[in-house]
């Protein structure tokens, strides 16, 4: 789960990165109007570019919803498993005491009366 997280925050700040250079190209773009024509072409490969990148941050974003997903499941199985241990352990403890406690009663019952 932490190794998710992680490739998602790097895909974050790799976005994040992104839409900074394309905002600097937008202003020096806007700044050279002899560049227009190029800005414009750049700027379609840019918006593909950043269409891959949310793509891949969605997918990380899944990712990291699954491994949260199947730690919560995972954490939800043990709890199971500890009460299933602790009644099994209870239960046991009450069968030795009963035993115990027949056997001293049989004991009693065995020892000569006075």
């Amino acid at each position: 789960m932490s190794q998710s997280r992680q490739e998602r925050l790097s895909a974050e700040a790799e976005l994040a990165v992104y839409d900074r250079a394309v905002a600097a190209e937008d202003a020096a773009a806007s700044i050279q109007l002899a560049a227009m024509g190029d800005w414009s072409a750049w700027m379609t490969a840019a918006a593909r570019r950043r269409q891959d990148l949310t793509a891949g941050l969605a997918l990380l974003e899944a990712r990291e919803a699954e491994a949260r997903e199947a730690v919560r499941e995972a954490l939800a199985d043990t709890r199971r498993l500890e009460l299933a241990l602790e009644q099994i352990t209870q239960a046991e403890r009450r069968m030795a005491l009963r035993r115990e406690q027949q056997a001293a009663e049989e004991a009693e019952l065995q020892r000569p009366k006075a």
